[in-house]
Order: structure tokens, then sequence, then C-alpha cells
């Protein structure tokens, strides 16, 4: 089951569940232009905690359907909450110039 968000851009792909203050960043990245849709994945809890306690998001690789790369992979991580994030856009340079830009990526692979 599907479901989008109150602005057309998120799909929760049923993991409706999200770390703490993901959902406030994630109404940020709606207004990108370079992104189609933001579709948030499995929700998770790790044994070693982060540094600190606030929100960190990276993009970590590319998103691929068969061979065709379609968005790219984040991570959002919060304490001990890890959580899976992905963007597409119909433009993934411009998308991939601007997550640079924000600091939110180095290196794509």
């Amino acid at each position: 089951m599907v479901n989008r968000s109150r602005r057309g851009k998120r799909i929760t792909g049923g993991h409706s569940t999200l770390i703490e203050g993901l959902d406030k960043f994630l109404l940020k990245l709606e207004e990108w232009p370079e992104i189609r849709t933001i579709q948030t994945r499995h929700f998770t809890k790790s044994r070693k905690s982060s540094r600190s306690g606030t929100l960190n998001f990276r993009a970590t690789r590319w998103e691929f359907l068969g061979n065709r790369k379609v968005g790219v992979r984040c991570i959002a991580t919060q304490g001990t909450s890890n959580q899976v994030v992905i963007l597409t856009s119909d433009s993934l340079d411009q998308l991939e110039t601007r997550l640079r830009k924000e600091g939110l990526c180095d290196n794509i692979h």
C-alpha cells in the first residue's frame, strides 16, 4: 500500500513511523523542485549511539531500478535510530548538485 503525503511528494510505502525530527526536515525537502518523490523506508534501532541526539541526514549512494539510476538513497540518523529515505528526481545531476550545495553528501557511489 502506498500513501502520499499532504503535499504529494512523500510516499510512505507502509512505513509511517519516522525518526524524531525527520518529518520537519522532509517538509523542507518537499519544497525542492529537483525532487520528484520522497520515499521513507525501514526504521531501525542500532546498539551503537551516534555522537549527538540531533538529526543527521546524508546521501549515501544511487538508487537503481534494474540497471537505471532513479534516485539517491539517504540515511537519516538520530541517536540510535536509523531510517532509509529515497529521493527520486527527473534530473539526478541537479539533485546531486543541490545535495552537495546544502552539505548533505560528499560522494554518492
